[in-house]
């Protein structure tokens, strides 16, 4: 009973906690407690760089930073990590001392022990976490960025870090990374949001890659971190999301998502912007609108961070001080969050430079003061608040002027450009029509030439706006022709002067050596009241989460910049003194979220949480007992939760290898038996015979000569060198001799191509390709010459070897020789080498001219159908291509549980096999744990099972079963079997007498397990191979509907290696990076073959 009411309790503090800052309602960033709007208006801030470092800890306290940051007038900080820094040891247990050391950066240590010594001995990943608090500290949201993968300055197209699979950009280390930071910072109260990537870009990226990789990221961080906004970014340096008008991105967190765009005024000359301003700003406003403001607009339109934008701020870049007016212009009418780059004024080391200075940072190079003033007095309209959704007050326009950042304002007998908080208030103004102030009769009238305008009754002026920006604003003046407001810059006194940069017809001149930026004017809507914009002064609820996480880090006091939070600041030059401040309600530093949580919790526990301040002045002592009774019920509580949450899950026993797990039995999801992005896509097969001649091929009308092979190993390396036989064919102009299917010591098996393939069909669906005959053509007499002389063979072809190296060494003996042998032919031909159409041949005798023999497709149909009615009912099935026989096992090299005698057995066998290779077998120890630790080696039976119960497959799942003869035969099986009792072969679905007729080959058994798997509802693989990297391939080509698992062998080693690791952590680990290995069509990279992944060239979109 006790423990119930302790639950009760601990669920009651609980259901009050459950709240977190910030959420989306329509295309705007909210406060999830009260619903009001919350803008960002932030400053980059980089840690990414190559020693991992915040930058500026050298040249000032972190403390004296962040007040910086909070006096500049921004409110957040988008602060960047590399991916690495959280992945991998050899970066995140990395000491900020040992990184300055790595990069001999002797004269930034210094700096360090002078302005922040307490860091030296953090790692890298502590000071993250430690910066990321003192910017809580001083009440400033934080938006963490995932801004690059290995460490180092971003970006180019080809630094490795760009788009999914690139050398750097490992899509499942991301998924970790995003994981652990989520995790890390999950109930920081500073952090309000997480971007998910910086600047996808560069020659693999794609639109379907991104929908695949930003949903799964998404989701994961929410899953991690529900109380964060989830950031996506798009793809071209973040500056396309067009892609979003016909294809939404489903399936993501609806009220957590926020995308982000980047725009810079890179790629246009300085003097092409300042001859054409009008006309450039026009053309790349129109631009940035078609490829990301679009989303804040419509029917149903998105918020839209814009996380980078920024210019040099010495002022000596004519091109950014051109385009910086044009984007205020925009940013200001659509009231859009932002984040400038950048903080630093430099940098403790960037692409080899020491304390390189940035000219486009806020602070100077020595981080003392604020870099440029006037620059930073612009962002000053945009950094509040304008366009609240839910406030009750009117609308109106206040008109912009983006040169100088301010507003226009009547100021007695003046109008004049000044602070947009005192901005004047404007109807909203109809082309062609009268300005009026709001509330009054009075509009804005038009004067002579370089005069100021007028405000009076007399609303005769009208006003248009003009140019391609729409930017001016001219009306009639009193010499007939059109005059513009401009801005007078000595006093700041609004006049009107003949229009610049535009003709008598108001349309832009060609060029222009004025700067029209004087004369823009915006008018942007607002219905603001002067109320501050949101900082990190949080609700009750929140005030709860943030003592949740105070606590949870240890004796830190709350981000309230309190005099006992700046002691406790490692920041704070007092952090080693003991403080012991009272702070008592009417203390001066006690926050108002401090005292409005007090009086929250007081109101349900009278006297109990926090007793009043007379009785614990005289019983100071009940404080202490107090808290003492809330940790023990705290303590009962999760003791009592974990019990039920244990009972209600109905655990029942895995066992693997003798070792008892709990294994939660979980409601069997809907998408086990989907693959659950596939609708997603939109490609097809297009291999199709092009008509034309291939380009770098000779074109001859007679054949060159003959070529032959031999086709070795199993089934499906056999089908792999056909398939290259009849590309090398085509390149070389010859007649291709009917391939011979030759043994090898694996698979011991000696068939005929006719014995497994429709030899009329692989010949006459080629036809128009390549001339196949059955046989060595009669002329040639002595057969038996062919791969035993060396005339007639050509041996010294190199692997994956391009198509110009048959042209130029194949060929010329070839018309020699008439007839020539190729040997060895085991992957002789590249992918990305030869081509595109040669590579589409390749997928048309892979999917269409290789044709079982139809006694093989009628048996694997047999199988299938009873393998979906086995219930009864029509029952989805799994096909599990289990690859742990012998001869692979021997070959892998790899280390595997079992007895002494087992080894002692494998090792005799390895070194019959494989003598020169194995020797004593010492010397491959080591090999052997690399092997497994980069997941090279067979997953286990009983590894396989333990995988799949984590996935979510229920016992009763039904699972065929392809595989040769596993090593260890039932008792290696019976983990397997144990967990998945309805697990079957062929030989268990068909009789012997149905089965005899294909004995007489192996490779016909291949086959049926081929077709079986290939129409299986899912197909799981366990290690490489021709036969599972063919399957998935296949499924992609047809569909890739079908969910294809292809595991993580590396994460399976390293958790089922890890003696402390739970069950729940497994279970998150393996569903979390098995989302993207479902087998989706994939963009291909160099030296990546078509078999598995045939998306380019043999897919195209439908």
């Amino acid at each position: 009973m006790g423990k119930t009411i302790a639950a009760f309790v601990f669920l009651q503090i609980i259901s009050i906690c459950s709240s977190w800052p910030l959420s989306t309602n329509s295309r705007w960033i909210v406060d999830d407690a009260s619903g009001q709007r919350v803008k960002l208006a932030c400053v980059n801030w980089p840690s990414h760089l190559e020693p991992m470092i915040a930058e500026g800890v050298e040249k000032k306290p972190v403390s004296e930073i962040a007040r910086k940051i909070t006096a500049s007038g921004f409110n957040c900080v988008r602060f960047t990590w590399a991916t690495h820094m959280f992945t991998r040891p050899e970066y995140r247990n990395l000491k900020v001392s040992e990184s300055l050391d790595k990069y001999n950066l002797s004269a930034a240590r210094d700096g360090i022990v002078r302005n922040n010594p307490h860091i030296l001995n953090m790692t890298v990943v502590e000071l993250h976490k430690a910066v990321v608090d003192e910017l809580g500290r001083n009440k400033l949201m934080v938006v963490l960025d995932n801004h690059i993968g290995r460490p180092g300055w971003c970006c180019s197209d080809n630094d490795g870090n760009g788009f999914f699979n690139d050398p750097d950009f490992n899509p499942w280390e991301w998924e970790r990374g995003l994981v652990t930071v989520a995790k890390a910072y999950l109930g920081n109260p500073a952090v309000v949001g997480m971007s998910l990537r910086n600047e996808l870009r560069g020659s693999r990226q794609n639109e379907l890659n991104w929908y695949q990789y930003m949903r799964v990221g998404a989701n994961l961080v929410h899953n991690q971190n529900p109380d964060v906004l989830v950031i996506v970014s798009g793809l071209s340096y973040a500056g396309n999301l067009a892609f979003l008008k016909s294809q939404p991105l489903d399936h993501i967190p609806s009220n957590k998502s926020v995308y982000e765009g980047h725009w810079y005024s890179f790629g246009i000359p300085a003097d092409k912007w300042a001859a054409q301003t009008n006309q450039i700003c026009a053309s790349v406003t129109k631009a940035t609108t078609d490829n990301l403001l679009f989303l804040t607009q419509g029917d149903n339109p998105f918020p839209l961070f814009l996380s980078e934008f920024g210019i040099n701020q010495r002022g000596d870049n004519e091109a950014d001080n051109r385009y910086i007016g044009c984007l205020l212009a925009a940013v200001a009418e659509l009231d859009l969050d932002w984040a400038l780059w950048a903080l630093q004024g430099s940098y403790l080391l960037r692409e080899g430079t020491v304390n390189l200075e940035e000219f486009d940072g806020v602070l100077d190079f020595n981080w003392d003061r604020i870099r440029n003033p006037s620059f930073l007095d612009k962002l000053q309209a945009i950094q509040h608040i304008n366009q609240d959704f839910k406030s009750e007050h009117p609308t109106y326009y206040k008109m912009f002027h983006p040169l100088s950042g301010h507003c226009v304002q009547i100021v007695e007998n003046w109008i004049v450009v000044a602070n947009c908080k005192n901005a004047s208030k404007w109807e909203q103004h109809q082309d062609d029509g009268p300005i009026k102030l709001v509330g009054s009769p009075q509009c804005l009238g038009v004067a002579v030439d370089e005069e100021a305008p007028r405000v009076s009754e007399d609303c005769s002026s009208k006003w248009k706006y003009v140019s391609s920006t729409g930017l001016h604003l001219a009306a009639h003046g009193g010499n007939g022709g059109y005059l513009c407001l401009e801005m007078n810059a000595p006093d700041s006194k609004l006049i009107t002067k003949k229009c610049l940069c535009v003709g008598d017809n108001l349309v832009d001149l060609p060029t222009c050596a004025h700067n029209p930026q004087a004369q823009w004017a915006k008018a942007c809507r607002s219905n603001w009241s002067n109320i501050p914009n949101f900082k990190l002064a949080f609700s009750p609820k929140r005030a709860t989460a943030e003592l949740r996480h105070s606590s949870s880090i240890g004796n830190r006091a709350t981000p309230s910049p309190s005099a006992s939070a700046v002691a406790s600041s490692p920041f704070s030059s007092d952090y080693n003194s003991a403080t012991s401040a009272a702070d008592d309600d009417n203390g001066r530093d006690r926050h108002l979220r401090d005292r409005s949580f007090r009086s929250y919790f007081q109101s349900l526990f009278p006297h109990f949480l926090f007793p009043n301040d007379d009785l614990h002045r005289s019983h100071p002592h009940r404080s202490k007992i107090s808290i003492v009774i809330l940790v023990a019920i705290v303590f009962a509580a999760v003791i009592s939760v974990s019990s039920l949450v244990q009972r209600l899950n109905a655990p029942y026993l895995c066992k693997k290898d003798g070792i008892t797990l709990q294994c939660p039995h979980v409601k069997e999801p809907p998408s086990l038996w989907e693959n659950p992005h596939s609708a997603t896509t939109s490609w097809k097969p297009c291999a199709e015979r092009r008509e034309g001649v291939i380009s770098d091929l000779p074109s001859e009308n007679s054949t060159s000569g003959y070529i032959f092979i031999h086709a070795e190993g199993g089934l499906n390396q056999q089908r792999i060198a056909i398939c290259n036989a009849v590309a090398v064919a085509k390149i070389l102009n010859a007649t291709l001799i009917l391939p011979v299917l030759k043994q090898d010591q694996i698979w011991k098996d000696q068939t005929k191509f006719e014995d497994i393939f429709d030899v009329d069909h692989f010949i006459d669906y080629l036809k128009d390709d390549v001339t196949i005959v059955r046989d060595i053509p009669e002329w040639f007499t002595d057969k038996a010459e062919l791969f035993s002389s060396i005339r007639r063979t050509v041996k010294n072809i190199p692997k994956y070897a391009p198509a110009q190296f048959y042209i130029d060494n194949v060929l010329p003996r070839v018309k020699e020789k008439k007839i020539m042998a190729l040997k060895p032919f085991v992957d002789r031909l590249g992918y990305d080498n030869v081509p595109q159409e040669i590579n589409r041949l390749r997928c048309r005798v892979n999917y269409h001219a290789l044709k079982f023999l139809p006694e093989i497709e009628n048996m694997a149909d047999l199988l299938v159908s009873r393998m979906r009615n086995r219930t009864g009912n029509s029952n989805p099935f799994m096909a599990l291509h289990l690859r742990f026989e012998k001869g692979m096992v021997g070959l892998s090299f790899c280390d595997f549980v079992g007895t002494r005698i087992e080894k002692a057995l494998m090792a005799i066998y390895r070194l019959k096999e494989w003598p020169r290779r194995f020797k004593d077998g010492s010397h491959l120890w080591a090999l052997a744990l690399q092997k497994r630790k980069e997941g090279r080696c067979p997953l286990e039976p009983g590894e396989v099972a333990v995988m799949l119960r984590a996935m979510g497959y229920p016992k009763e799942t039904q699972i065929y079963v392809a595989s040769g003869q596993v090593y260890g035969g039932q008792n290696r099986m019976a983990p397997l079997r144990n967990m998945f009792p309805n697990l079957v072969t062929k030989e268990e679905l068909a009789t012997k007498l149905e089965l005899d007729e294909f004995r007489k080959h192996v490779t016909s058994l291949a086959a049926l397990d081929f077709l079986v798997c290939l129409k299986s509802d899912v197909f799981v693989m366990t290690h490489g191979g021709n036969f599972a990297k063919l399957i998935i391939g296949n499924r992609r080509y047809l569909g890739h509907h079908l969910k294809s698992i292809k595991p993580d062998k590396g994460l399976m080693s390293k958790s089922l290696g890890d003696p402390y690791m739970g069950w729940a952590t497994f279970v998150e680990d393996v569903i979390t990076t098995h989302q993207t290995r479902s087998g989706l069509p994939e963009e291909t990279f160099p030296n990546y073959d078509i078999w598995e992944n045939p998306l380019t060239p043999c897919m195209c979109r439908t």
